[in-house]
């Protein structure tokens, strides 16, 4: 129970911290690409490697592992664990399965969006 209650605070905070790291971002930069977003991806990405190698090596309760690591990066930043389940892929020798994952995460997560904007457009506007 000490574990879910963890990630529950951990993601309260990570999400939090993604809504003010992008917002401010974005109200700072006057560009139309979504940088907040991509820094938020690149840093979460960059933490969550960083502290799964720490935690590698050196013993951390499961509660404090799990609210930095599922709580708090996985909340920042979906996409950072979408990354360490690729690499733990490749490096347990399942090459294929890690090019399948970011392959079809990438276009299927693409076409699912778009699936779900023409499914709203129909049940909103009746058409496309």
């Amino acid at each position: 129970m000490q574990v879910i209650i963890s990630i529950a605070i951990g993601g309260a905070i990570g999400a939090i911290l993604r809504f003010l790291f992008s917002r401010y971002i974005a109200n700072n930069n006057a560009t139309t690409f979504p940088l907040g977003t991509y820094i938020v991806n690149m840093s979460g990405s960059f933490l969550i490697g960083f502290l799964y190698t720490i935690f590698d090596k050196i013993t951390v309760r499961p509660e404090i592992r799990s609210f930095l690591l599922i709580g708090l990066i996985g909340a920042f930043t979906t996409f950072s664990t979408f990354i360490l389940e690729s690499f733990n892929l490749f490096k347990d020798n399942e090459i294929l399965l890690g090019f399948l994952n970011i392959l079809f995460s990438q276009i299927g997560g693409f076409l699912s969006l778009y699936l779900g904007i023409i499914l709203a457009r129909i049940l909103l506007l009746g058409k496309f």
